[in-house]
């Protein structure tokens, strides 16, 4: 037990999250039992003193057979430190049941979308890919292993080139379709 290592590295500050593994035991969570590692937190500084910090003694659990029970919001671990639990896998009497695919991708005709996407590609390259898809038209098959909307797309490219000190917009829109197999999730695939 006791493995430590760094979890989190501040990019403004020297600073950095130490995880350890601080124990293993049998843990009861929506009324399973289960071997869980508890895997505590301390913020540091550059030469390895706890510095004060809401972080400090939380914890995240990962449970041998049912996985993530207790882990940080990731994507803003840096400014804002929530932590989520686990609230259910598939059995409904012991919390809420998961959604399938099907749920998850089940649009009615008029939804909106709007996603941005930002890659930096190189030293000298951001890409910002601006969308809004409005669903105009759904088609479900009698294998209910598929489904296929049609979008109309509004999309807004943007190239920062920053060694030619240029930039590139390109905009575009129209229809486009997707077709969603939901047996090649199982798979990590999409078509």
């Amino acid at each position: 037990m006791s493995q430590t290592w760094r979890f989190y590295n501040y990019l403004t500050v020297n600073d950095y999250i130490e995880a350890t593994v601080s124990q293993i035991s049998i843990m009861t969570f929506i009324g399973i039992s289960d071997s869980v590692k508890t895997i505590s937190l301390q913020r540091k500084n550059s030469a390895g003193q706890v510095v004060s910090d809401p972080i400090n003694d939380k914890s995240i659990l990962l449970s041998k057979n049912y996985g993530l029970i207790c882990l940080p919001k990731f994507d803003e671990f840096s400014s804002f430190q929530r932590f989520f639990y686990i609230s259910g896998k598939t059995n409904p009497d012991a919390g809420t049941a998961l959604p399938t695919f099907q749920d998850i991708y089940n649009f009615p005709v008029g939804d909106e979308f709007h996603t941005i996407y930002c890659q930096l590609t190189s030293l000298y390259q951001r890409t910002t890919i601006s969308k809004i898809r409005v669903v105009t038209g759904k088609e479900t098959y009698a294998s209910p292993d598929s489904i296929k909307y049609t979008y109309y797309e509004c999309k807004s490219i943007y190239k920062d080139f920053f060694a030619l000190d240029t930039t590139i917009i390109e905009n575009t829109s129209g229809t486009t379709g997707e077709m969603i197999r939901f047996n090649e999730f199982d798979n990590a695939g999409m078509a």
